[in-house]
C-alpha cells in the first residue's frame, strides 16, 4: 500500500506491518492477517482517525460493513480489531 496521510500522520503497510510515522515518531504493529485482510477488500477498505481522551487511534476498515483495524498510537495494548464505532455515514474516509 502507498502511504496515504489522515491528520498530519502517514499510514503504510508492509505485509503484517502497520506503519503510522507522526511527529512524536514512528509506531509499528505486527496485524496477523493484515495483508490478506487488505488484498481481499482492497477497493472496499478506508482510513480512519480517532481522537480519545489520552490517545490517537488510526483505523483501517471496511466501507461496506465497519470492520477492521485500530491502532493506537500511544498504547499497542489497546489496538484491536473489530467494528468502527460510528454511523459508516459519518465517517471521514480516504480510499485507498
Amino acid at each position: 500500500m502507498a502511504g496515504l496521510h489522515v491528520k498530519g500522520h502517514r499510514v503504510l503497510t508492509q505485509g503484517d506491518e502497520l506503519i503510522v510515522a507522526r511527529r512524536k515518531g514512528v509506531a509499528r504493529r505486527h496485524v496477523e492477517g493484515l495483508a490478506r485482510y487488505l488484498d481481499e477488500r482492497r477497493e472496499h477498505v478506508r482510513l480512519g482517525y480517532g481522537q480519545l481522551r489520552d490517545s490517537k487511534v488510526i483505523c483501517l476498515y471496511a466501507a461496506r460493513d465497519g470492520f477492521g483495524y485500530a491502532i493506537n498510537l500511544d498504547d499497542a495494548s489497546l489496538s484491536e480489531r473489530g467494528y468502527v464505532p460510528i454511523p459508516r455515514t459519518k465517517l471521514p474516509a480516504e480510499s485507498i
